[in-house]
């Protein structure tokens, strides 16, 4: 039985899985040059679709990953965080943990 919680609350935001309603605002943000700044490239559409799908398939294979964040008073999508595993062994001083991830 998956004891996985489906959402995380806060006072003002919920943090939960994602749904078809986030990709477009999901891809709006990847698309966005200010957002992407520090990321190597923007994202298209499809490339957001697909590392959302990347994110529930990590859900899926290792119980945890990256939320979808929504502010609990209106449902409006504002971004995402959470825990991101890496393809690396980190078993060295030089080699980070896994990364955290937040929203904008």
């Amino acid at each position: 039985m998956d004891s996985s919680p489906t959402a995380l609350m806060t006072p003002r935001l919920k943090l939960r899985r994602w749904s078809d309603a986030d990709l477009a605002p999901f891809a709006e943000m990847n698309a966005d040059p200010v957002v992407m700044e520090f990321f190597p490239r923007g994202l298209n559409r499809a490339e957001s679709n697909a590392l959302v799908e990347g994110i529930e398939a990590g859900f899926e294979a290792d119980g945890f990953g990256l939320w979808a964040v929504e502010v609990k008073a209106t449902g409006e999508f504002i971004g995402f965080a959470g825990l991101n595993a890496v393809d690396f062994e980190a078993h060295s001083p030089s080699r980070p943990p896994p990364t955290i991830a937040r929203a904008p």
